[in-house]
């Protein structure tokens, strides 16, 4: 990511920025991956902007912040390329919520 901090200073680039940001998280930067992101949500940058938030939504995740993943999950566009698997993740986050919040105590006091 040295080389696309190069490049980001020298010029600013959605291109560039989302690649940064997706490369922090491979090296387990999520904070940093966040930052890197968060101006092209805040823009509403036209062609990054659901990448942005799908890639910020599994940093969230793996920070184990899931109230703000699912915030931005549900800030995808209708015509994401992401919208399949928004929509499986939302349905598979419901189901653990459910299950680590109710069903589970059940199971640990029987």
């Amino acid at each position: 990511p040295v080389l696309l901090d190069t490049l980001l200073a020298e010029k600013e680039d959605a291109k560039i920025r989302l690649a940064l940001g997706i490369s922090q998280m491979e090296l387990g930067l999520f904070e940093q991956a966040l930052n890197s992101l968060r101006p092209l949500i805040d823009q509403a940058d036209l062609l990054y902007f659901d990448q942005a938030l799908w890639y910020s939504a599994l940093a969230h995740l793996k920070l184990e912040q899931v109230a703000e993943a699912e915030k931005l999950l549900k800030l995808q566009t209708k015509d994401s390329p992401f919208e399949a698997s928004t929509e499986a993740l939302l349905s598979e986050m419901k189901y653990f919520f459910l299950f680590s919040h109710y069903l589970l105590p059940l199971v640990w006091t029987a």
